[in-house]
């Protein structure tokens, strides 16, 4: 019987595991069942637990992947280098950014899910002043409820066919002059 694009060896089973809980925590929080994750990744259940474990345990397993993500964003950047880097990564951080909002709505304490997004830690280290601080803060809030809420957004004004990475785009250009107000102005389109 052919593989049917199945992940085989212990690398690959693993990565399409950790794949499939980024999806399905962004999409349902801890709501989203090994099953779900397990079908959504092409192994069966009990794979999970070979491999990676329990529930807990995966979710950490996505939360370390992002955490070495966001270190490329935060290596040798100034911060308004940092900031720019943010913003081009935006389309890759949605499920992250979903995974943290279901976790702070699920009550876990925001100091260890801050823990998970070291982006912050570094702008915080980085900033000469509260000020400077609550600005970077104000750009990144910007970009995090973007990538939370952009498609109802989107729906609820009847806008939906503006391309989202039109709207992405603009929404990052806001965020860098938030965060960094000697960014200068941006080009509206």
């Amino acid at each position: 019987m052919a593989n049917l694009g199945r992940p085989t060896g212990r690398d690959d089973v693993r990565n399409s595991l950790i794949d499939a809980a980024t999806r399905q925590f962004s999409a349902k929080g801890m709501a989203a069942s090994m099953r779900d994750i397990a079908d959504d990744a092409g192994v069966n259940t009990g794979l999970i637990h070979r491999h990676i474990g329990n529930k807990d345990d995966l979710l950490r397993a996505v939360l370390e992947r992002q955490v070495r993500n966001a270190h490329t964003v935060l290596d040798g950047n100034d911060t308004a280098a940092t900031l720019r880097a943010l913003v081009e990564a935006m389309p890759h951080m949605t499920e992250f950014v979903r995974i943290l909002a279901w976790r702070l709505l699920a009550g876990e304490d925001p100091s260890e899910v801050q823990a998970t997004a070291p982006v912050l830690q570094a702008l915080s280290d980085r900033s000469a002043s509260d000020g400077e601080l609550v600005d970077q803060l104000s750009g990144i809030a910007l970009i995090y409820g973007w990538l939370v809420f952009g498609p109802q957004l989107l729906a609820g004004s009847g806008r939906s066919d503006i391309p989202w990475s039109t709207v992405t785009a603009r929404i990052g250009e806001l965020a860098v002059r938030l965060a960094d107000p000697t960014a200068g102005p941006s080009t509206r389109s």
